[in-house]
């Protein structure tokens, strides 16, 4: 696995982005915390911690951990994660989970996930569905790059069919009905087709494939390898054309709005105000690449954004609603302050959006790549 994507038969996805709060959650005061925490040293940080709240002390840690996480300094967050217990317990390891990933530490990874099952349970339900069926699938991921590895060679890929099966069974856990479904059915499929069963990976993909609402382009590229494998190969090669000429027009409208977003006469408001449309107001994006954008925009790191941003907002208006304290000296410094924090929210939340839209055209730039390959040549 790659530092920051899953690597899965070739297709890179993002790997899952752990901001983990929901709308009303009583913590969401202390989740832009880490700027001003960071100025501290390690003692002096402490020294601010202590007496707190335990709940408040294990979100900030999150945070700050999240933070180093996010930089890749991966051991550093790793320590600090270690610190986090309570409610917050079950996205630190998945957290820690990653950091492992990222440094190639695939057993220590599988640790930190199991511990993170055996906890959710306690979370409320909901939570515990969602982050249950996310311990699974980047378990899953974890068991199915292991099971290949190269020989002394570096030219030769062994296949080692224990950890595909264990991947396999993995991805079966996941529920039906989680927002995780679809990536699994096709993730899936890509271990079937390993293990030899091309009807059960077809059947994966196929379905996948066909999900309504949901941007999954992988499956449909899968779908054609299949049948070019089972010999079906007018059908496959028909595929891979149907493939090149929808994703080609979705990839060239997702560069320009891309591109478009650094040419607005305010780039991060426009940013911000996409990130709020895709998630607010998608009948907005226009509808060749709305299934990409809101797909990209959708993970809990930048919905906290918006959350975040309503919070400011809330806050404007308590302040605007008192004139009094308003023309005061003190709710002068007030609205500066607010004015400056929401400036670096949008600021901060921008770059999130341009990177996510970025990596989502580079996905897919590297499908079409795949597909007309396999167009030239007859053959994937």
């Amino acid at each position: 696995m790659g530092r920051d994507c899953e690597v899965i038969g070739g297709a890179q996805r993002p790997a899952a982005q752990l901001v983990e709060v929901e709308p009303g959650h009583a913590l969401r005061l202390a989740r832009h915390v880490e700027a001003p925490l960071l100025q501290y040293d390690e003692g002096s940080r402490e020294d601010a911690l202590d007496g707190l709240p335990q709940a408040v002390v294990d979100r900030v840690r999150f945070l700050l951990g999240r933070f180093d996480y996010e930089g890749k300094d991966c051991p550093k967050a790793i320590a600090q994660l270690e610190k986090v217990r309570g409610g917050e317990f079950v996205r630190a390891r998945i957290l820690i989970a990653l950091c492992h990933v990222n440094m190639r530490k695939s057993v220590p990874a599988v640790k930190a996930l199991d511990e993170a099952l055996q906890a959710a349970p306690k979370l409320p339900e909901a939570e515990a569905r969602r982050l249950t069926d996310l311990g699974h699938m980047l378990t899953a991921q974890i068991f199915y790059s292991a099971s290949f590895r190269a020989k002394e060679d570096a030219r030769v890929i062994a296949g080692d069919r224990a950890k595909a099966r264990a991947a396999l069974k993995y991805w079966k856990k996941i529920d039906i009905s989680s927002p995780h479904a679809t990536e699994a059915q096709w993730q899936r499929a890509w271990v079937e087709l390993a293990l030899g069963d091309q009807a059960a990976a077809l059947s994966d993909a196929r379905a996948a494939s066909a999900t309504p609402g949901v941007y999954v382009p992988e499956a449909a590229l899968l779908e054609a390898t299949i049948r070019w494998g089972m010999g079906e190969t007018e059908a496959a090669m028909e595929s891979f054309r149907g493939f090149v000429t929808r994703y080609s027009s979705v990839h060239r409208a997702l560069t320009k709005l891309v591109a478009g977003l650094g040419k607005e006469a305010e780039p991060d408001a426009a940013a911000f105000a996409l990130l709020a449309r895709a998630n607010q107001h998608p009948e907005e994006i226009p509808e060749e690449i709305r299934p990409s954008v809101t797909d990209a925009l959708r993970d809990r790191r930048v919905l906290e954004d918006l959350e975040y941003g309503r919070l400011l907002d809330e806050e404007q208006r308590r302040l605007d609603s008192m004139p009094a304290l308003r023309a005061s000296k003190a709710g002068a410094r007030a609205g500066s302050a607010l004015a400056e924090e929401r400036k670096g929210l949008i600021r901060s939340s921008a770059e999130r959006v341009r990177a996510r839209l970025g990596q989502q055209a580079e996905a897919l730039q590297f499908l079409l790549k795949q597909a007309e390959e396999a167009l030239a040549s007859g053959a994937p």
